[in-house]
């Protein structure tokens, strides 16, 4: 899938609300990036990890942020476990993580 088919992949699940919280009227109201960790990100991984109680993911991994804010974290290597915000409606976010791992493996 392109970045542009992606993109409007991303603005038809907000338009239909299948992203919990991040639409309003058809409209998105939250900025939404999605990108690979950098070596400067490991602060911020393992604080994320910390609140979920879990390890922070390893390697190279998909950050997702809402905001500006990271909300989500994954890791491309398969079957890896996503940590997110648990303060934080995540779960679309999770999804839209997993999609777009799934599109980075198959290249």
């Amino acid at each position: 899938m392109t970045v542009t088919g992606y993109l409007a992949l991303l603005v038809l699940l907000c338009q239909h609300k299948l992203i919990e919280g991040y639409a309003t009227e058809g409209t998105m109201s939250h900025a939404i990036t999605i990108r690979h960790s950098r070596p400067e990100d490991g602060r911020a991984l393992h604080r994320l990890a910390a609140l979920d109680d879990s390890p922070a993911p390893g390697g190279d991994a998909l950050l997702a942020f809402v905001d500006g804010r990271l909300a989500a974290a994954r890791s491309l290597a398969p079957g890896a476990r996503a940590v997110a915000d648990p303060f934080r409606r995540t779960v679309d976010v999770l999804a839209l993580l997993d999609l777009r791992a799934a599109q980075e493996r198959t290249g």
